[in-house]
């Protein structure tokens, strides 16, 4: 008595712990949680960073830079001092204390400055379309786990009717065998089909497991947690007519909406602005410039701060122009390499465009064939149920065989099976049409 209510205990535990570990998300958390988890959209989120950094030093560079320098030093040894009228060499210790402000402001070098700022302002830009890009790449990936792993889910539900039926069928034909209507031989078939019926169960049930594990890793979900789905209700992701619109139409939308497309655009202009900002150096640069300095030394025998402040401050200013003549082909070099790296993202920019007419054509296909795929497979339902009550009359009153009653009820687990295929595939293949138009919704 002691030792079952042990175990007993030991299982409630057990179940206690397996609760605690389970975490059951709806469509939307998951998503949020993969957006949160998502190791490459932290790496795009941290490489922002760097390009909000470039853009706001490209912005100060229309400021002065200013420099402070401070000195403190002793001098040992001989050493020329003034003395009324001569000079005079002495071996002594001397103190110095000296300081230095500069300041140096661009006022023209070729629009290198301006051409730059407006680079980095597209290169950011560029960067938060790609962070858009991957949000929408974590959307279809989890949606497509979430979705296969509420069909797993379906296909086992209809696995588990059909078990229940498939058994209420073998007790009838117990009944049926017991009184001498059917023959023996009809119930091993029964309860053959019921052994099969059981293990493709089993096998469906092993598939959610297997499914949800693949979505707990993309979710990057702790170990120790036991991951569960919601279902989604009304399972319309969307109510967004495509099929009003023609694959050219579809294509401009997508032109507007994709992230990564725009990010190609971005990135385009700002390969096209370092081209010019590279032309610029073959231009004059003219700078304008002020120091101020002034120092200290025990030479004098005057205050710190009457040498520091009155005696010896000096103000330097003036204006700069460097005019480039050659430069080792340094200039015409970087010139060449923006321009190719510009031409290449031309060339990348068009190859985006076309892939997209065609993903956007083959989306576009497959949704319109998915809408007929599951009319057809509602007719095909209707169909198998039709004839399963046929078929269960006649073998109730011993017109058909085992064999026909069992094709019958196989034909409709196929049904359902397909016609919950057909629904989900739909679902995912709107979704898909969505991806590619850039307006994913959920």
């Amino acid at each position: 008595m002691h030792k079952m209510i042990l175990i007993v205990a030991l299982s409630f535990v057990c179940f206690s712990l397996i609760a605690q570990n389970r975490l059951e998300l709806s469509y939307r958390e998951a998503i949020e949680l993969a957006q949160n988890q998502n190791v490459e959209l932290q790496i795009r989120k941290n490489e922002q960073r760097v390009n909000q950094a470039e853009h706001q030093e490209a912005r100060m560079r229309f400021l002065p830079n200013a420099t402070l320098n401070t000195s403190v030093l002793r001098q040992i040894g001989q050493q020329f001092q003034a003395v009324e009228d001569r000079i005079v060499v002495t071996n002594i210790a001397t103190d110095f204390v000296s300081a230095s402000l500069g300041l140096n402001l661009d006022l023209y070098n070729g629009m290198s400055r301006k051409n730059t700022y407006h680079a980095t302002k597209h290169r950011l830009l560029a960067q938060s379309e790609t962070i858009k890009q991957t949000r929408l790449n974590i959307i279809l990936e989890v949606s497509r786990q979430y979705l296969q792993v509420l069909l797993d889910k379906e296909l086992t539900r209809i696995a588990e009717e059909n078990i229940e039926n498939q058994r209420k069928i073998l007790q009838q034909i117990e009944n049926f065998v017991r009184s001498g209507i059917r023959a023996r031989p009809d119930l091993l078939s029964q309860k053959a089909e019921l052994s099969r019926l059981e293990l493709e169960w089993v096998n469906a049930e092993i598939q959610v497991e297997n499914d949800l594990q693949l979505l707990a890793g993309t979710l990057q979900i702790d170990p120790g947690y036991t991951l569960d789905i919601k279902k989604i209700d009304g399972i319309e992701l969307s109510a967004f007519n495509h099929q009003a619109l023609t694959v050219e139409e579809l294509f401009i939308e997508a032109k507007k909406h994709r992230p990564d497309l725009k990010s190609q655009s971005e990135t385009l202009e700002a390969a096209r602005y370092d081209v010019a900002a590279a032309r610029g150096l073959y231009l004059p640069r003219v700078t304008a410039f002020y120091n101020f300095g002034t120092f200290f030394t025990s030479l004098d025998e005057r205050s710190f701060s009457m040498q520091f402040t009155s005696v010896y401050p000096v103000n330097t200013f003036g204006i700069r122009v460097n005019v480039p003549i050659y430069s080792n082909h340094q200039n015409k070099t970087n010139v060449i390499r923006s321009e190719v790296i510009a031409r290449n993202e031309e060339l990348n920019s068009l190859a985006m465009e076309r892939q997209l007419y065609q993903e956007i054509q083959s989306a576009y296909l497959n949704y319109k064939s998915s809408l007929k795929r599951e009319e057809v497979s509602a007719y095909q339902l209707e169909a198998a149920l039709e004839n399963v009550k046929v078929q269960e009359e006649r073998f109730r009153l011993g017109l058909n065989s085992i064999v026909e009653f069992a094709e019958a009820n196989r034909m409709l687990v196929q049904a359902r099976s397909d016609s919950a295929q057909a629904l989900y595939s739909r679902v995912f293949s709107e979704l898909i049409l969505q991806y590619t138009l850039g307006v994913v919704q959920f």
